[in-house]
């Protein structure tokens, strides 16, 4: 779509096919029922109302029938949930008042389509919620679905003055009006043939006659598909010379002679009609493991021809077959142990497009892939987002956004993937090669400028960084930590890309995440899958760092294990957009903990109709539209304050969750992860690594601790202990509008919290300023610091950071003296909090011991001195720094040895 459409674009008069468009302007539901616009009805108190635009079928001027009602929102009016959801209900009333069959409402960028007439609507209303003085009429309405569950978001666009968009409109409305009624608002599949099966078997044959290697049986049937998809679309039927190469003459030729003819008519002329890349000579076909002048071969051919021609036709394919082949031939290869490639399933796919807004790019922009693979991030705007974006202008095929999809090159599969990327291109045009079919060059020099390999270099597409280039960075880049050195000292060799590559981020991911950073123009964003590495190993702590200080964290995303087809590995996805204005971000982060993706996570892949990405992807997009005040409607979806993330080690945000939330959520618990032994050994580094980087620190800190002498007093001395109050279970409420009980659960960290709730009402004394003493008094703060006195996990200190309410009994609230709130530094009270812990649990403090009042008054504590004896305020500064880098390491340790402890070696 190009930029945000004005109302009169969207909403035209004129005849379009079989319908007529209004744009209404001030005209109301009266007044178009007298010039005899809408059905002849009485419309009540709602004939004054005044819709945007119709869209009626008037063939019949008896009964005139309103297909479809447009309601122009500006964009002030559009900008959150709310909003989108009241010009929703408004458009759905006028639907139902003049019985149209779909609604559409837009600003002009966002486009929602609604079925009025469902008997099970996903939402419900009442008028007078909607409109003033309207009466208390209850209505409803679904929103339209595309096939794969999605909700519609294709432009509505009826102008003269742009045909092709026009003609998929008028498209889109037969396709709802034929599949849309009241007992179904989403599309319904068709059918795809998926030719997994047919590519074994022909593996198969490649294999006994040749002992063909999986990557050329793949490289064959790659071939002979495209020869065949190309006859279905009569692009091949006769060449220049009158010969003719289509699949059925092909095989009327017979089994001792079809490869010869293939090879002497059709093979080189496929190559004329889609030139190759002149950099990597790659295009539709690419390498047969059969010889016309071998007999065998010949026969081979035949029976292949012969089960492609039982197959049938190839013009409804399922999308995602060729990537699920790849992956399924490679398997057997040996050597793709090594070249960490996992194909992206189309459901995450999808998602991520979904999420991109692709939709919303103007004219002109520059969309990316770096490691492309098959091409689906590339392909899949094409379906579901972008349909009209390719198009013929005076026979040369132009494109309206710039895509562009690369490799990292060498390897053999890695042409392979450039070649079924290319051929999956033609695939998603057919429409438009079947109707240009003598253009056939125009498609191979689009899919050439499209799909790259880099073959100069070891570095492959690494060895170029375009920066500030690109408006939209879709990727799932490889995943690969051993041989990285290799990469790293071709980048050291070249200052420019030394420079480029100047975090040196720790694996094969790292470095694609450093080019994407690079290459995203400001404001421009970049969704990518990523390995869960990249989000708690020591080394790629200054690019979390760096993602903080130059991009804005919108999302992350975490994918449940076996996400991929071929590897267990922990994955997640990463949203961010490059800043416009330097400076600390204080949105939250939009995080989501994904279950189920739409499939199997087994060998089988089997669809099913569970789908948390769709969730997903709808919330996704209303916390677009008001980050700060978006509050989640499902469990799995969490909205977390940025300062968790520049506070944290690490970002693996379902750590982030207690047991009982994971457990809450879905999230498998007990599973195991499953690395190879080289994943396994970057985990050991990484423990290594982070006590390394803090070794010098430590040895610092011991040195200074030798140093610094204490002055020892009571607990009661330095601290005001204040009781909590015993608040009577009979009063207990459950309301969100009454106050909260901050009780044991709340404090130790071990029990499961339970909320609970005090009436707002309550007084704890009749006289009003007893009263508000007694308020103040039990009343906790975010920040106060809290030491619960037994209880299930028995005592435990802790600074309280949860929603603000009354301290319960058994809990005691400590707060500094006035004597000392100049002399003992904030920061430093943890320090002293530990060490009480220290001596509690000397004195046998733990477990589900009790503590008492007196006990605690009694604790001795320590306080640093000067050499005057006076309390040293640099010394408290300093051990608190110390005590926040243990902190620090422990977590980190923590996180990753509790990693290496859930992990099974697969060897």
């Amino acid at each position: 779509m190009s930029e945000q459409l004005t109302q009169n674009e969207i909403i035209t008069n004129g005849k379009f096919g079989y319908y007529v468009s209004l744009s209404i302007g001030s005209s109301t539901i009266n007044q178009l029922k007298k010039s005899k616009k809408l059905p002849s009805q009485d419309y009540g108190d709602y004939g004054n109302l005044k819709p945007d635009g119709l869209l009626i079928d008037d063939r019949n001027k008896k009964d005139i029938s309103v297909i479809c009602v447009i309601e122009f929102k500006k964009p002030s009016e559009f900008n959150t949930k709310d909003k989108k959801e009241l010009a929703t209900k408004q458009c759905n009333t006028y639907c139902q008042l003049v019985n149209a069959k779909i609604g559409v409402v837009s600003d002009g960028q966002t486009f929602i389509w609604i079925n009025p007439r469902s008997k099970n609507p996903d939402i419900k209303y009442f008028d007078n919620d909607v409109f003033q003085n309207k009466s208390k009429v209850e209505r409803g309405y679904s929103y339209i679905l595309r096939e794969d569950g999605y909700e519609l978001g294709a432009q509505y666009i009826l102008n003269q003055n742009q045909e092709s968009e026009t003609k998929e409109t008028l498209k889109l409305i037969e396709k709802i009006l034929s599949h849309i009624n009241d007992s179904n608002s989403q599309f319904i599949q068709e059918e795809y043939k998926n030719p997994s099966n047919l590519a074994r078997s022909v593996w198969q044959d490649v294999w006994i006659s040749k002992s063909a290697s999986p990557e050329k049986s793949l490289s064959t049937f790659i071939e002979v598909f495209m020869f065949k998809f190309l006859s279905d679309l009569e692009v091949l039927t006769e060449d220049p010379n009158g010969n003719k190469v289509s699949f059925s003459e092909v095989i009327s030729k017979g089994q001792d002679k079809c490869l010869k003819y293939y090879f002497s008519n059709v093979r080189e002329y496929i190559k004329e009609l889609f030139p190759s890349n002149q950099n990597d000579q790659t295009t539709l076909i690419n390498g047969i493991s059969l010889s016309p002048s071998v007999v065998e071969d010949n026969q081979v051919f035949y029976r292949i021809l012969k089960k492609f021609d039982e197959f049938g036709d190839l013009k409804n394919i399922d999308p995602e077959f060729k990537s699920r082949l790849f992956e399924d031939f490679l398997k057997k290869s040996i050597s793709k142990k090594n070249w960490g490639q996992f194909f992206t399933p189309r459901n995450v796919v999808k998602a991520i497009v979904e999420m991109s807004e692709i939709d919303k790019l103007p004219d002109g922009s520059n969309v990316y892939d770096p490691a492309c693979g098959v091409g689906g991030f590339l392909l899949e705007p094409l379906i579901t987002k972008r349909p009209t974006d390719f198009y013929f202008d005076n026979n040369k095929l132009k494109s309206k956004i710039n895509y562009l999809g690369s490799e990292k090159g060498f390897e053999l599969e890695d042409k392979l993937t450039i070649i079924l990327a290319k051929s999956n291109f033609v695939i998603y045009l057919s429409e438009l090669l079947k109707s240009n079919p003598t253009l056939t060059s125009e498609f191979a020099d689009a899919y050439n400028k499209l799909f790259n390999i880099y073959t100069n270099s070891i570095l492959g597409s690494l060895s170029i960084v375009e920066t500030d280039k690109y408006d939209l960075i879709m990727s799932n880049p490889p995943y690969v930590t051993r041989g990285v050195r290799n990469y790293k000292d071709a980048i050291n060799e070249n200052s420019q890309l030394s420079k480029n590559y100047s975090i040196n981020a720790m694996g094969l991911e790292g470095l694609f995440l450093e080019k994407i950073c690079r290459e995203l123009k400001t404001g421009g964003k970049a969704i990518i899958v990523l390995p869960e590495g990249v989000f708690y190993r020591e080394n790629d702590a200054k690019i979390r760092e760096y993602l903080l200080n130059n991009f804005t964290l919108e999302a992350i995303v975490s994918l449940p294990k076996n996400t991929f087809y071929t590897t267990p590995q922990k994955t997640y996805i990463l949203s961010i957009v490059k800043k416009q204005i330097s400076g600390i971000q204080t949105e939250p982060v939009f995080t989501y903990f994904a279950i189920d993706i739409g499939e199997t996570k087994d060998k089988r892949r089997l669809p099913i109709k569970e789908n948390d990405l769709k969730d997903m992807v709808r919330q996704f997009k209303y916390f677009l539209t008001d980050k700060q005040e978006y509050t989640p409607i499902s469990k799995k979806c969490r909205v977390i304050p940025i300062s968790e993330f520049q506070t944290n080690s690490h970002w693996l945000i379902d750590k982030w969750l207690s047991d009982d939330e994971q457990k809450e959520i879905g999230i498998e618990q007990e599973s195991v992860e499953v690395k190879n032994i080289n994943e396994f050994k970057d985990d050991l580094t990484n423990v290594i690594e982070i006590i390394q980087s803090k070794d010098s620190e430590l040895s610092s800190f011991q040195n200074s601790l030798d140093q610094v002498e204490f002055k020892t007093l009571l607990f009661e001395d330095v601290f005001h202990i204040d009781d909590g109050y015993p608040f009577k279970s009979a009063i207990y409420t459950s309301s969100t509008n009454d106050i909260k009980l901050i009780r044991i659960q709340d404090v130790n960290n071990k029990s499961e919290v339970k909320e609970v709730r005090i009436p707002k009402t309550f007084k704890f004394h009749t006289d009003p300023k007893i009263n508000k003493e007694k308020q103040e008094l039990y009343w906790v703060k975010k920040g106060d610091f809290l030491i619960s006195l037994s209880g299930a996990g028995g005592f435990n200190i802790s600074k309280y950071n949860g929603e603000e309410g009354y301290l319960n009994q058994r809990i005691v609230k400590v707060r500094l003296k006035e004597t000392f709130k100049n002399i003992v530094l904030n920061q430093f009270i943890p320090v002293i909090f530990k060490n009480i812990k220290i001596e509690l649990n000397k004195e046998g403090f733990g477990a589900n011991n009790n503590l008492s009042k007196n006990t605690l008054k009694q604790i001795e504590i320590k306080i640093p001195i000067n050499s005057d004896g006076e309390f040293d305020l640099l010394k408290q500064e300093e051990l608190a720094k110390n005590n926040s880098l243990l902190v620090e390491l422990k977590n980190k340790l923590k996180n990753s040895l509790s990693i290496i402890s859930n992990t099974e070696i697969d060897f």
